[in-house]
């Protein structure tokens, strides 16, 4: 009988859902991040505001960045005998977290669509919400790579500091 070990840091490797820890925070944190930049950056001034607006660039940021992180990948990472379709679309499908990411901004956004909040209270809070997300992603992807709490949490403040660096630049720009 062998003792099951415990690695701990970035030498510890778990499955979720069939991803590597690394491969769901990349896609996480960067469809977070740019899901939030994007809100920040879409410049309202002088126009009549509108959310879905906002979403679409949102959505056709976030799959155009997983195609062609997918396709990179693809072309980079594969030997000519492995370079098949079935291939290229398993590591598209491998993107769905960087799309799912801008999930949270595309149903605030949404509920101001829906006329239940002022679209620039939307856009507040899908900055707020991105700070709060970032440093989930960042606690629960160190811990399941094999971080200790602590060490955990700090990589969830680095990675929510992401998220204030969003909102500061947009308070600086605008």
């Amino acid at each position: 009988m062998t003792d099951k070990v415990t690695i701990h840091g970035p030498q510890a490797r778990t499955a979720v859902g069939g991803n590597s820890p690394s491969r769901w925070m990349n896609g996480t944190v960067t469809g977070t991040l740019l899901a939030s930049v994007l809100v920040a950056a879409l410049d309202h001034r002088g126009l009549r505001l509108d959310p879905i607006y906002d979403i679409a660039w949102i959505v056709i940021t976030l799959a155009a960045t997983g195609l062609i992180r997918a396709y990179t990948s693809f072309v980079t990472g594969r030997s000519r005998r492995e370079s098949t379709l079935r291939t290229a679309l398993r590591m598209l499908a491998g993107e769905w977290t960087l799309v799912a990411a801008g999930l949270p901004a595309t149903a605030i956004l949404l509920g101001s669509s829906a006329g239940w909040y002022p679209t620039l209270t939307a856009i507040h809070a899908v900055l707020g919400t991105t700070v709060a997300l970032l440093f989930g992603w960042g606690v629960l992807g160190a811990s399941q790579t094999g971080y200790r709490l602590r060490s955990a949490l700090a990589i969830g403040i680095a990675d929510a500091a992401l998220g204030l660096l969003v909102i500061l630049a947009n308070v600086l720009l605008k």
